[in-house]
């Protein structure tokens, strides 16, 4: 179910006066919260619901076993349970093409795909990276007496399957969840930033991400050939403001909805073309996924303590970008954001003394993210022939065909003061609307919803991050 819909808002209306009426009463808000989060999650198909039970069943399990007996075969049996899940549903096909094609590298014609068949019954079920990340970092805080008393079944499912977060996040940590969990109320100053965060979801979503990809994105990258190469400077621009305004807007209506439901979600983006190294980007963007790579990938590889620290930022990277997809490019790109955590660890420390001026300030911020709006052309081509035309086109330096439309030139800085001044215009509209009753904030907010819906395109076109 989408947050832009109607059907979203007629759900939401049925759910929070019901999870309002359980609050404080543990015995029933879990069932009521579980209940609201199915019928949401119904919309994927049962399919979803059964393999989010299972995840649910593993998690439940595992963190029982754990807590009564350290042992790393059980946390190693749970997690590989859930990363077969995540392997059958998101990388099966994948998994048969790449073994097809390194056979045939090899001289052998094995094709797994034609002995085990292409299975529809194998494709990807919404927000199974995140339900399935979630799981494992549950069973991991098991192992390490982060979470002492293990959680109900009920409760676990609860946390997998809560609605606000469950198709693209933020990812949550059940310690984090279960101190909020219950505490539902409502009051003005709650409403007012979750009406300002629910506006900047949709502004950034359906004004800026929405005209993006429809007038200037989708056309570069299905059709580079046919595009200028200033137009396919504006499509790699263009795609780095769309995925930002695309994701952050979610998390934004995500954190704004979970304000509602009496929940404080963690932050998931910090102006992260702003930046001034690949490494501060990592620290800005998708800010729950970097951390849980560091804590429950890159630390237990040795960090940079044990092993080589280089060896194991790659290897961290890498399944971070295989993570987003089951395609090479998504491998190339983690591989390239990994090679550039490298070489600002080695860089760093011979520019120390020069790092802190304003004209080597200004060539970091260029560098970096050119350097990340070019390496989001790999993130978003179906396949390397369409990165090679798009960079091809782009340095041939040629007026023929499309151009740049204007109003998609605007939305690229949009995207840019929204990153600048974004912080100011929200502290502002939360100075106008908090006096008010939280009554009047909801006709305020329900007011400039509709108008900022009447900007955008007809339809609703799906969150970038659904897909992962």
């Amino acid at each position: 179910m989408n947050f832009v819909t109607q059907s979203f808002v007629i759900f939401f209306l049925f759910a929070l006066p019901l999870c309002l009426a359980t609050s404080g009463k543990r015995q029933f808000y879990i069932p009521a919260l579980i209940l609201c989060n199915l019928v949401f999650y119904f919309s994927t198909g049962i399919k979803g619901i059964c393999v989010l039970f299972l995840a649910a069943l593993i998690a439940w399990s595992g963190g029982r076993l754990l807590t009564q007996r350290k042992s790393r075969m059980i946390l190693i049996l749970c997690v590989s349970a859930l990363l077969s899940l995540l392997g059958l549903f998101k990388y099966y096909e994948f998994f048969l093409f790449t073994f097809s094609d390194l056979s045939a590298l090899a001289g052998l014609q094995v094709s797994l795909l034609g002995a085990l068949g292409y299975s529809d019954f194998f494709v990807y079920i919404t927000g199974l990276s995140f339900f399935s990340f979630q799981a494992i970092s549950y069973i991991a805080d098991c192992y390490t007496d982060k979470i002492e008393v293990p959680f109900s079944f009920p409760e676990i499912l609860a946390y997998l399957s809560f609605f606000p977060t469950v198709c693209a996040g933020p990812i949550m940590r059940a310690g984090v969840f279960f101190e909020q969990a219950g505490n539902l109320r409502i009051d003005d100053d709650s409403f007012s930033e979750a009406a300002c965060l629910i506006l900047s979801g949709l502004i950034k979503k359906v004004i800026i991400a929405s005209y993006l990809s429809e007038h200037i994105v989708r056309e570069v990258f299905a059709t580079p050939d046919a595009c200028s190469s200033a137009a396919i400077l504006l499509g790699i621009y263009g795609y780095a403001a769309q995925i930002y305004c695309d994701f952050s807007g979610y998390s934004d209506l995500a954190m704004g909805i979970g304000r509602l439901m009496g929940f404080n979600l963690p932050q998931n983006f910090k102006d992260p073309y702003l930046a001034l190294s690949i490494q501060d980007f990592w620290r800005r963007w998708h800010i729950t996924l970097s951390s849980w790579l560091r804590d429950y990938v890159y630390i237990p590889l040795g960090g940079s303590r044990r092993g080589n620290t280089y060896v194991n930022l790659m290897l961290t990277m890498i399944l971070g970008g295989l993570w987003h997809g089951s395609a090479w490019t998504f491998v190339l790109w983690g591989g390239l954001h990994g090679a550039g955590l490298v070489a600002h660890r080695v860089l760093s420390k011979f520019f120390k003394e020069i790092s802190h001026g304003f004209l080597w300030r200004a060539l970091s911020w260029m560098l970096t993210f050119h350097v990340v709006a070019a390496l989001w052309v790999l993130f978003r081509a179906d396949d390397i022939s369409i990165v090679l035309a798009i960079f091809k086109q782009l340095f041939a330096f040629s007026n023929a065909g499309s151009g740049c439309p204007l109003l998609a030139v605007a939305s690229v800085a949009a995207c840019f003061f929204i990153q600048c001044y974004g912080h100011a215009c929200s502290s502002l509209f939360l100075r106008m609307i908090k006096p008010m009753h939280w009554l009047l904030q909801a006709l305020v907010a329900g007011l400039l919803g509709m108008i900022i819906m009447a900007l955008g395109p007809e339809g609703t076109l799906p969150f970038i991050y659904f897909g992962f």
